[in-house]
Protein backbone atom coordinates (compact mmCIF):
# COMPACT_ATOMS: atom_id res chain seq x y z
CA UNK A 1 0.00 0.00 0.00
CA UNK A 2 1.09 3.25 -0.62
CA UNK A 3 -0.01 7.03 -0.20
CA UNK A 4 0.90 8.38 -3.66
CA UNK A 5 3.06 10.53 -2.17
CA UNK A 6 6.61 10.86 -3.89
CA UNK A 7 9.73 10.36 -2.11
CA UNK A 8 11.83 11.15 -4.90
CA UNK A 9 12.89 11.22 -8.74
CA UNK A 10 15.59 8.70 -9.50
CA UNK A 11 17.32 7.61 -12.95
CA UNK A 12 16.53 4.78 -14.74
CA UNK A 13 19.95 2.59 -15.24
CA UNK A 14 18.83 -0.45 -17.26
CA UNK A 15 15.77 -1.59 -19.52
CA UNK A 16 15.82 -4.90 -20.92
CA UNK A 17 13.80 -7.01 -23.03
CA UNK A 18 13.71 -11.24 -21.50
CA UNK A 19 12.05 -13.84 -23.65
CA UNK A 20 9.55 -14.30 -20.33
CA UNK A 21 9.51 -18.12 -22.06
CA UNK A 22 11.62 -20.00 -19.80
CA UNK A 23 10.03 -22.03 -16.50
CA UNK A 24 12.04 -20.30 -14.29
CA UNK A 25 12.06 -16.80 -15.97
CA UNK A 26 8.57 -15.39 -16.63
CA UNK A 27 9.29 -11.92 -16.73
CA UNK A 28 9.29 -9.63 -19.73
CA UNK A 29 11.13 -6.78 -19.28
CA UNK A 30 13.78 -5.89 -16.42
CA UNK A 31 14.18 -2.46 -15.31
CA UNK A 32 17.21 -1.67 -13.02
CA UNK A 33 16.59 1.98 -11.42
CA UNK A 34 19.50 4.21 -9.19
CA UNK A 35 17.87 4.26 -5.37
CA UNK A 36 19.88 6.36 -4.09
CA UNK A 37 19.36 7.26 -0.54
CA UNK A 38 16.12 5.56 -1.02
CA UNK A 39 17.78 1.85 -0.93
CA UNK A 40 17.75 1.92 2.82
CA UNK A 41 15.88 -0.52 4.36
CA UNK A 42 14.62 -2.37 0.86
CA UNK A 43 15.59 -5.63 0.33
CA UNK A 44 15.10 -8.54 -2.32
CA UNK A 45 10.94 -8.88 -2.39
CA UNK A 46 10.05 -5.08 -1.14
CA UNK A 47 7.41 -3.44 -2.63
CA UNK A 48 8.31 0.15 -4.48
CA UNK A 49 5.98 2.22 -6.75
CA UNK A 50 7.98 3.18 -9.35
CA UNK A 51 5.91 6.11 -11.47
CA UNK A 52 3.16 5.03 -9.48
CA UNK A 53 3.13 1.03 -10.59
CA UNK A 54 3.67 -1.37 -7.67
CA UNK A 55 6.38 -3.44 -8.32
CA UNK A 56 8.36 -6.01 -6.30
CA UNK A 57 12.09 -5.92 -6.30
CA UNK A 58 14.20 -8.90 -7.28
CA UNK A 59 17.90 -8.01 -6.88
CA UNK A 60 19.88 -5.41 -5.32
CA UNK A 61 23.42 -4.81 -5.89
CA UNK A 62 25.00 -1.37 -3.98
CA UNK A 63 22.02 1.47 -4.85
CA UNK A 64 20.49 -0.25 -7.60
CA UNK A 65 17.35 -2.27 -7.70
CA UNK A 66 16.33 -4.38 -10.40
CA UNK A 67 12.61 -5.49 -11.16
CA UNK A 68 10.99 -7.68 -13.55
CA UNK A 69 7.77 -7.20 -15.12
CA UNK A 70 5.31 -9.44 -16.50
CA UNK A 71 3.91 -8.58 -19.76
CA UNK A 72 0.20 -7.22 -18.06
CA UNK A 73 2.00 -4.80 -16.47
CA UNK A 74 4.33 -3.45 -19.76
CA UNK A 75 1.02 -3.41 -21.43
CA UNK A 76 -0.82 -1.72 -18.76
CA UNK A 77 1.44 1.01 -17.66
CA UNK A 78 3.96 3.46 -18.58
CA UNK A 79 7.01 1.22 -17.15
CA UNK A 80 7.29 -0.41 -21.26
CA UNK A 81 8.13 3.28 -22.44
CA UNK A 82 11.15 3.69 -20.47
CA UNK A 83 14.76 4.12 -21.68
CA UNK A 84 17.85 4.48 -19.26
CA UNK A 85 18.23 7.70 -18.78
CA UNK A 86 14.69 8.66 -17.98
CA UNK A 87 13.59 9.79 -14.23
CA UNK A 88 11.22 7.96 -12.28
CA UNK A 89 8.87 8.70 -9.33
CA UNK A 90 9.63 6.51 -6.22
CA UNK A 91 7.78 5.90 -3.46
CA UNK A 92 8.49 3.17 -0.74
CA UNK A 93 5.63 1.24 0.57
CA UNK A 94 3.36 2.31 3.53
CA UNK A 95 4.59 0.78 6.73
CA UNK A 96 2.04 -0.33 9.70
CA UNK A 97 1.38 2.76 12.11
CA UNK A 98 3.07 5.24 9.56
CA UNK A 99 1.83 8.53 9.42
CA UNK A 100 -0.76 8.30 5.91
CA UNK A 101 -0.66 12.09 4.52
CA UNK A 102 -1.79 11.11 1.28
CA UNK A 103 -4.54 8.68 -0.70
CA UNK A 104 -5.04 4.74 -0.33
CA UNK A 105 -3.21 3.40 -3.42
CA UNK A 106 -2.12 0.13 -4.08
CA UNK A 107 0.17 0.58 -7.14
CA UNK A 108 -2.07 -1.22 -9.32
CA UNK A 109 -2.55 1.27 -12.40
CA UNK A 110 -6.04 1.75 -13.39
CA UNK A 111 -5.83 3.31 -16.35
CA UNK A 112 -3.12 5.45 -18.73
CA UNK A 113 -3.85 9.26 -18.76
CA UNK A 114 -2.41 11.67 -21.23
CA UNK A 115 -0.81 14.86 -20.16
CA UNK A 116 -2.72 17.49 -22.22
CA UNK A 117 -1.41 20.74 -20.88
CA UNK A 118 1.34 21.94 -18.22
CA UNK A 119 0.72 25.25 -15.87
CA UNK A 120 3.81 26.84 -14.14
CA UNK A 121 4.31 29.40 -11.93
CA UNK A 122 6.60 29.86 -9.44
CA UNK A 123 4.82 27.77 -6.27
CA UNK A 124 3.74 24.88 -8.29
CA UNK A 125 2.86 23.15 -11.90
CA UNK A 126 -0.33 22.04 -12.44
CA UNK A 127 -0.74 19.02 -14.68
CA UNK A 128 -4.39 18.60 -16.86
CA UNK A 129 -4.62 14.78 -17.76
CA UNK A 130 -6.79 13.19 -20.49
CA UNK A 131 -7.73 9.89 -21.06
CA UNK A 132 -7.52 10.29 -24.23
CA UNK A 133 -5.53 12.79 -26.41
CA UNK A 134 -2.02 13.67 -27.26
CA UNK A 135 1.48 13.72 -26.00
CA UNK A 136 3.33 12.38 -22.94
CA UNK A 137 1.63 9.06 -20.75
CA UNK A 138 1.03 8.94 -17.29
CA UNK A 139 -0.14 5.91 -14.97
CA UNK A 140 -3.59 6.82 -12.96
CA UNK A 141 -5.04 4.63 -10.07
CA UNK A 142 -7.92 5.54 -8.27
CA UNK A 143 -7.78 5.80 -4.80
CA UNK A 144 -8.64 3.01 -2.77
CA UNK A 145 -11.52 4.49 -0.95
CA UNK A 146 -13.02 6.61 -3.64
CA UNK A 147 -13.39 3.51 -5.56
CA UNK A 148 -14.79 1.76 -2.60
CA UNK A 149 -17.22 4.78 -1.58
CA UNK A 150 -18.66 4.93 -5.51
CA UNK A 151 -19.05 1.09 -5.76
CA UNK A 152 -21.28 0.92 -2.80
CA UNK A 153 -23.56 4.43 -3.60
CA UNK A 154 -26.87 3.68 -4.52
CA UNK A 155 -27.41 3.94 -8.16
CA UNK A 156 -28.80 7.25 -9.37
CA UNK A 157 -31.27 6.81 -12.28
Amino acid sequence: MFTGIIEGIRPVKSVSKTSGKSLERRADMRLGIDLGNLRRGLRVGSSVSINGACLSITKIYRRIAEFELVEETVNRTCLGLLKPGDRVNVERSLRLGARLEGHIVLGHVDTIGIIDEIGRSPRQIKLWVALKSKDDKVNIEIDIVGKYIVKNLPKIQ
